[in-house]
């Protein structure tokens, strides 16, 4: 699946250029170690959230957007590669979605048990639009918000149904998995 056009404001499915990744990794004696540097990733907030501002106010009130790394596929071995396009438009497996094609970054897919978050300072959010109850205010990225695409409405849908059920283990509501 291809990536379509983004907003002209950050949404849920970004696929950004570069932000910061974690890369974490256990230490003898039970210690953590964290690098950070810089990739492809997916935002995941949802688009509520982003918009969201104090009454009276046009500041963000996020503090913080969550990811998903972007992964290629070669990265893997390559029957579990074959597995992930065969199940690409399935909801199991749980904890990760096949994307496709992503641009320049090839085919990738994301690790949905592995969001992390980046503190909103970082990309100087600010909220534009109408606004003082003309409502529609949407959030931009001031710096650090280079986005290649977005993910498509039938990614999204599926990737939020995945989420939950590898976070709650339910499928349909009410349907523990």
């Amino acid at each position: 699946m291809a990536l379509i056009e983004c907003k002209g404001w950050l949404s849920q499915g970004d696929v950004f250029e570069s932000v910061p990744v974690p890369h974490t990794e256990a230490r003898p004696a039970g210690s953590i170690s964290t690098d950070w540097s810089l990739g492809p990733a997916v935002l995941f907030n949802h688009d509520c959230t982003l918009d969201k501002h104090s009454r009276g106010s046009t500041n963000p009130t996020i503090d913080w957007l969550t990811f998903l790394q972007l992964f290629t596929v070669s990265s893997v071995e390559r029957s579990v590669a074959q597995q992930m396009r065969g199940v690409a438009s399935k909801l199991a497996p749980y904890d990760v979605m096949y994307l496709g094609e992503v641009g320049v970054y090839g085919e990738s897919f994301v690790r949905i048990h592995r969001p992390y978050q980046v503190p909103s300072s970082h990309f100087s959010l600010a909220l534009r639009g109408l606004d003082r109850n003309g409502a529609e205010v949407r959030l931009h990225a001031e710096s650090n918000g280079q986005r290649t695409g977005k993910l498509t409405d039938a990614q999204l849908d599926l990737l939020r149904q995945k989420w939950i059920a590898y976070w709650t283990r339910l499928g349909k509501p009410g349907d523990l998995l």
